[in-house]
């Protein structure tokens, strides 16, 4: 724990290194039905014996160490057991760590496969050095450009690939160059509009719009990305309608698999802890600036802002805010714990809404 513990008693916390943890806690609970973790103390009055004692999940303000005791290892499926299933390859170019709901939903979809005898792998942006992690049951493969990309393809051989969002254009044009059947996830609105929020009054004139016009390559690769793909799964109802304004063809509505007994929802209930009013994601379009207008109006109350994006970088003076606390990217279970209110004050069009339900 590196004296995490400590700094998280006093209020501080060291995001990254925390986030990570809470990866591994995890990982561990996917590969072992048990886990126990022991920390360590001073015996009362002997100043250099050490005393073991079970901590609930590895926090504690007593203890810079922690014992992980595994027990019951899961049971492994073998690549025998898979075979004559679909070899599935889910690339896009955010997926681990996990930070934002569409990589959740990838990651709880890719598990549950894992775990009915599909052999699975995942395929995301990353840093050289970080070539092989595990999500779970699920191996994750960090790559940097293209030949990496249709390196892994061709080593991998997947019979069918899933990608979203970035990198769909490229990652579809691969598969197809090796007659893959590609299913595409749309979580948002990334493949079809650049600006949500003007698209909500829009003639769907697309030609005619100044923000399609900037992003004119980009949006064009989309565009004929869409034409390609075998299947489109979108995640409600409301965004399967938008996606055919735009686009003539079938699509089909997937809602998200969200596992509720999964590690990153295991909270303490105790209402004692729960002192914030908080929302997710510090961006304008998920409502970032009537978030700060309610804290500057509510002093006598707590807020807390998660996730990705910095307040700072839309012009949020965070220091002027005395009752507002940034934490960034922290496990659901770190914020849910301790959040009295979740705000989800969104001025775009919401395409699902997975941190509503998670609340």
């Amino acid at each position: 724990n590196g004296g995490e513990s400590k700094q998280a008693a006093t209020g501080e916390r060291g995001h990254h290194s925390e986030m990570y943890l809470h990866e591994f806690k995890r990982y561990l609970s996917g590969q072992f039905e048990k886990v126990e973790y022991y920390g360590q103390r001073v015996r009362e009055g002997q100043q250099d014996i050490y005393e073991s004692y079970e901590v609930e999940d590895g926090v504690s303000d007593e203890s810079e160490f922690f014992l992980a005791v595994l027990k019951r290892p899961v049971k492994k499926i073998s690549d025998n057991q898979g075979r004559g299933k679909p070899r599935v390859l889910f690339a896009a170019r955010y997926f681990y760590p996990l930070i934002g709901g569409a990589e959740h939903t990838a990651n709880t979809f890719l598990n549950d496969l894992a775990e009915n005898g599909y052999k699975c792998a995942a395929l995301c942006g990353g840093e050289p050095s970080v070539s092989l992690q595990y999500s779970g049951r699920v191996p994750v493969y960090s790559v940097q450009d293209r030949s990496h990309i249709e390196a892994f393809f061709d080593e991998y051989n997947p019979d069918v690939v899933i990608t979203q969002l970035e990198w769909s254009p490229a990652i579809v044009e691969i598969a197809k160059e090796r007659d893959k059947p590609v299913v595409l996830i749309i979580p948002s609105y990334e493949n079809i509009c650049p600006a949500p929020i003007d698209m909500m009054s829009c003639d769907r004139n697309c030609h005619g719009c100044k923000h399609f016009t900037a992003e004119t390559n980009s949006m064009k690769d989309h565009r004929e990305m869409l034409k390609k793909v075998d299947r489109i799964l979108c995640y409600s109802s409301y965004l399967s309608d938008t996606v055919r304004q735009f686009i003539d063809r079938d699509t089909d509505v997937w809602y998200q698999p969200m596992d509720y007994s999964s590690a990153q929802y295991r909270v303490n209930n105790n209402n004692s802890v729960r002192k914030y009013i908080t929302m997710c994601t510090a961006a304008p379009y998920k409502g970032l600036h009537t978030f700060i207008e309610i804290a500057k109006r509510m002093p006598d109350r707590q807020f807390l802002i998660v996730g990705r994006g910095n307040p700072e970088y839309f012009g949020v003076d965070t220091k002027q805010i005395s009752n507002l606390t940034v934490w960034g990217s922290v496990d659901p279970s770190r914020f849910l714990e301790e959040t009295k209110i979740l705000l989800a004050p969104a001025v775009w069009p919401e395409p699902f809404g997975r941190t509503p339900l998670e609340a």
